[in-house]
């Protein structure tokens, strides 16, 4: 009996600990500001609307940020320069929380 309510109480922690995460897309924004931290991943900010999205409800809704350990982290980041570059719109894929942000982990661009 005690074995069992070990195993509960193990399973019970861990449970507690994991998150549920959504991806979502955002609509489409004007890039205002792209940043890079000194830890390497990168930031953007655009301006609020009401298609704004934090589907996990991070702590802080903007910016956005962008894993620098992300596969496509730099071609994601060029992306949004070339937004603000060039006027147009981007729209974001949010799925976690990247420590208190929003995580991007898609990144798309319309004319």
């Amino acid at each position: 009996m005690r074995k069992l309510n070990y195993r509960v109480a193990i399973l019970a922690a861990l449970l507690s600990f994991s998150s549920v995460t959504k991806a979502d897309w955002g609509g489409w924004h004007m890039v205002h500001i792209a940043y890079t931290h000194h830890s390497g991943d990168y930031y953007f900010y655009h301006k609020a609307t009401a298609e704004h999205i934090n589907p996990d409800g991070c702590a802080v809704a903007r910016p956005y940020k962008i894993s620098a350990d992300s596969v496509n982290a730099k071609e994601m980041y060029r992306t949004a320069l070339t937004a603000i570059a060039s006027g147009l719109k981007v729209s974001a894929n949010v799925y976690g929380c990247l420590g208190s942000y929003p995580k991007i982990t898609h990144l798309r661009i319309i004319r």
